[in-house]
């Protein structure tokens, strides 16, 4: 998708291509955008909502910079005004941001690759390597029960730190090693200090890969597709250490986004948290975005407890594109929306509703709202209607 900041009129940005991005805007709609790199050649960048879109300028923007756009207008060629344009903080929390965007990647594509490689050869170096990563992986059956699912949550990376310091201040945390951050962290240690005498073939190595939107606090988690290995064929040792070494940096780098996306913004009544969980699947690995949101300020009146909002994202073989939003009202009304992008999938989950009714009903919750929609969720995230029935 291409966007163009003409030299004439320097706050009006017009879109060549929109595509979905543009679906759910309003004329003045405020939008904000942030800048995934720098705009060197006059070009750069920009993430707005889940679209990442490319843009030519003769502004000086650089990575990490924030921008604030009015929809003018809509069609073919929607136009944007430029409203503000704020330059990156100098706090650790953006300048970790700014180094983070551009080497961002999915997991997807390494778990591929490490699949392949522990079904060739678990005997060699990186077969056993890869193989034993991959069993930090919950499986499917795994995160059928709440109990193994908070679990997983847990050890799906973002909270490492917490549990570092929770140690260093004398706690004790048994599960420290099944952590996926702290997995890829002695996957990149191994991956620097292997010999580059690994026994293999000659071949190329594939980088290419479908990139994926960064995971941002107030954007819906993207449903990442399945992936394929991207190793060429008979890669020599040096090809594959040389694609696992950038395919873990991109996932540290990403899973180190969700992180930032989960701190608080100031003066905020909500407490959100986004990860990424890879669930294996047989040989293969299905990848669920997660985002997670507690706000004290919409339990209504009567209700005890906080509001809840968990947003899913997936991709699952025979579904298509995927996402769901769950919402718990106090501690006992649950509401529910689906979008599914293929229309035989929506249907599908529409035939299911009542019996998903009748399940939470047994469970002991009132039911509120429960709906399945074709296509994607409204942009951003805060302008989907809200789905929790809060009659007091």
């Amino acid at each position: 998708m291409r966007v163009d900041l003409p030299q004439h009129g320097q706050d009006a940005i017009r879109l060549t291509g929109a595509g979905r991005a543009s679906g759910a805007w309003r004329i003045g709609q405020i939008l904000q955008a942030v800048a995934l790199g720098s705009s060197a050649k006059g070009q750069v960048t920009l993430q707005i909502g889940n679209s990442t879109l490319d843009a030519r300028t003769s502004l000086a923007i650089a990575a990490g910079q924030h921008l604030k756009l009015e929809v003018l207008r809509l069609g073919h060629q929607p136009v944007l005004k430029l409203l503000d344009m704020r330059p990156p903080l100098s706090d650790p929390a953006s300048a970790a941001l700014r180094n983070a965007l551009p080497r961002q990647a999915g997991i997807g594509p390494l778990l591929a690759n490490l699949a392949l490689l522990a079904s060739q050869s678990r005997s060699s170096g990186i077969g056993a390597l890869a193989a034993n990563f991959l069993q930090l992986l919950p499986d499917k059956e795994a995160v059928t029960a709440a109990d193994r699912l908070r679990h997983a949550l847990l050890n799906s990376g973002p909270f490492l730190e917490a549990r570092l310091a929770r140690l260093a201040a004398g706690g004790h945390d048994s599960g420290l090693g099944q952590d996926l951050k702290a997995g890829l962290l002695r996957l990149l240690s191994a991956l620097l200090g292997q010999s580059p005498a690994l026994r293999s073939g000659t071949g190329t190595a594939d980088t290419s890969a479908n990139p994926l939107a960064p995971p941002f606090r107030g954007a819906f988690p993207q449903p990442p597709g399945p992936s394929l290995p991207t190793l060429g064929s008979n890669p020599s040792a040096e090809q594959i250490r040389t694609e696992l070494l950038h395919q873990t940096e991109g996932a540290l780098a990403r899973l180190q986004l969700t992180q930032l996306s989960s701190l608080p913004a100031d003066h905020e009544q909500r407490t959100v948290w986004m990860t990424e969980l890879p669930v294996r699947n047989g040989a293969d690995s299905d990848i669920f975005g997660l985002r997670i949101e507690r706000d004290d300020g919409r339990a209504g009146k009567g209700r005890r407890g906080h509001t809840w909002t968990v947003s899913l994202a997936f991709d699952l073989p025979g579904l298509g594109p995927v996402r769901a939003r769950i919402g718990l009202s106090g501690e006992q009304v649950v509401s529910a929306a689906f979008w599914a992008e293929q229309t035989e999938t929506m249907q599908l989950f529409q035939e299911h509703l009542a019996d998903l009714h009748r399940q939470l009903e047994a469970a002991g919750l009132e039911v509120g709202v429960l709906a399945c929609h074709s296509g994607t969720p409204p942009t951003p995230a805060e302008d989907t209607p809200r789905l929790l029935d809060e009659r007091a």
